[in-house]
């Protein structure tokens, strides 16, 4: 048998994950316009998202909000290591972040589904619109 090249990645300890959300609620908290509150809330819903469903980094990079079901508590994982989509799902502490994000109304149906994507991570690089790409 083979030892593996590099050694394993440690999980992050409860007492990190607890400093993260302390870190992101400390956010939330300090936001005034309605983009920081939005961009706040969004980014505790996915490092939830991220912690609850143990979907890949690049899995929960890749998602929409489309692909977000949380009645069921679950999400679409389109683009995956395999190439297969799949469903993962998650708890109540991400249900509960995602009903206090802006993201609620487009679940919804308040905002209408026009040929639209609506991204949970924004990628400044190529000035795309808050979570929108055309």
């Amino acid at each position: 048998m083979r030892l593996p090249d590099a050694a394993p990645i440690e999980p992050y300890k409860p007492e990190h994950i607890s400093t993260f959300l302390k870190i992101l609620e400390n956010e939330w908290r300090a936001s005034t316009t309605s983009r920081q509150k939005m961009l706040a809330a969004r980014n505790r819903a996915v490092l939830s998202l991220f912690l609850e469903s143990l979907i890949r980094l690049e899995e929960c990079s890749q998602l929409n909000v489309n692909d977000i079901d949380l009645e069921r508590k679950r999400i679409l994982v389109r683009k995956t290591k395999s190439g297969k989509p799949r469903i993962a799902g998650f708890g109540d502490q991400t249900k509960k972040y995602f009903k206090y994000t802006y993201f609620v109304e487009l679940l919804s149906g308040l905002r209408p589904a026009a040929k639209l994507i609506i991204v949970l991570f924004i990628e400044l690089s190529n000035n795309q619109q808050m979570g929108v790409i055309n």
